[in-house]
């Protein structure tokens, strides 16, 4: 009798496994049973060599190119030298996105989380002619840090963008703001260095166009104006302000100047080796363009941000008052 009563279960029990896995499998059933994609990328920044962005609504493509070690920037004004290390950021943010939760599976909530063609920023990355990764970035989110505020201790919300693989509906949160990288005009992702130099690329500065040429030289610990000491003061700020100079103030194309500078600076190394050379053309106070070997075949407008100043001083400027 018991052998088969237990028998009797053992078929129930397997009827109703068999019956599950016959609905699991019925057309429809796999959508509603299987988890969310949680890997939305997954490619190596350094092995980039080009993407490109799409704006919102519908603005003009913006494309970036890597050669060498360079990169640039392009839409149909022309290409321009970009900025590197900004666009390495924007690579690494987004090579191994991963998402936190499934917000929804349908094309009508695209718009609620702006990741439609329209209101979403669609990227586009390529290795080689291969794509790797293809994103639509949409809203932002943020939401205040739960639980009891501790006055020791920085509270940090919690910082989520939406995302939708362009090909696909479904749509992803994932951490970060990731938008706020990858919308801007091509303006903002230009290179706007002028000068990057570390202490010990400083050697001599050799300076013309500002009356008689003359030049600065480091040795034994003191700064020499044609070979007798500099004013300590003057030298330690105007070294300060030489060894990160930025500007974002670019001059168009059809203000580029021609025919040979009207000032000059170069900063030699300690072998004498040029480490970088800054050309400046002055028509008049209202135009002036200035750029470096370090950022080649990028003009800036020397008359904002006191640039031309920054760059420029002469010799009374650092002698040394008795």
């Amino acid at each position: 009798m018991f052998n088969r009563y237990k028998t009797r279960n053992l078929y129930i029990v397997f009827g109703i496994l068999l019956a599950l896995v016959l609905l699991t499998a019925l057309p429809g059933n796999d959508k509603k049973m299987r988890s969310f994609k949680s890997e939305l990328s997954q490619f190596d920044p350094s092995a980039v060599s080009q993407f490109h962005i799409y704006p919102k609504a519908g603005g003009e493509r913006i494309s970036f190119r890597k050669s060498g070690e360079r990169w640039t920037v392009s839409d149909a004004s022309g290409a321009f030298n970009a900025d590197g290390a900004q666009l390495d950021r924007m690579l690494q943010s987004i090579s191994g996105l991963r998402a936190l939760r499934l917000a929804a599976r349908e094309k009508e909530d695209w718009k609620k989380y702006e990741v439609s063609d329209s209101l979403g920023i669609r990227v586009e990355v390529l290795d080689g002619e291969k794509e790797v990764a293809d994103l639509v970035l949409g809203r932002f989110s943020y939401a205040q840090p739960s639980g009891p505020v501790n006055p020791y201790q920085q509270q940090q919300g919690t910082m989520t963008t939406y995302v939708r693989l362009n090909k696909e509906k479904e749509v992803y949160a994932v951490d970060g703001f990731l938008a706020m990288s990858f919308n801007g005009q091509l303006k903002s992702f230009r290179d706007p260095r002028v000068l990057q130099l570390a202490t010990s690329d400083m050697q001599r500065i050799s300076i013309s166009g500002m009356g008689p040429d003359f030049s600065l030289v480091h040795q034994d610990s003191l700064w020499l104006l044609n070979g007798v000491e500099a004013d300590s003061a003057s030298m330690a700020n105007y070294l300060s302000g030489l060894r990160s100079l930025r500007s974002t103030q670019f001059l168009p194309e059809d203000q580029y100047p021609a025919g040979s500078p009207t000032h000059q600076m170069k900063v030699e190394g300690p072998q004498g080796e040029l480490v970088v050379q800054v050309d400046a053309h002055v028509a008049d106070s209202m135009h002036m363009a200035i750029t470096s070997s370090l950022n080649p075949g990028t003009w800036f407008d020397g008359t904002q941000d006191e640039l031309f100043e920054k760059l420029f001083k002469n010799q009374e400027h650092f002698r040394r008052i008795n």
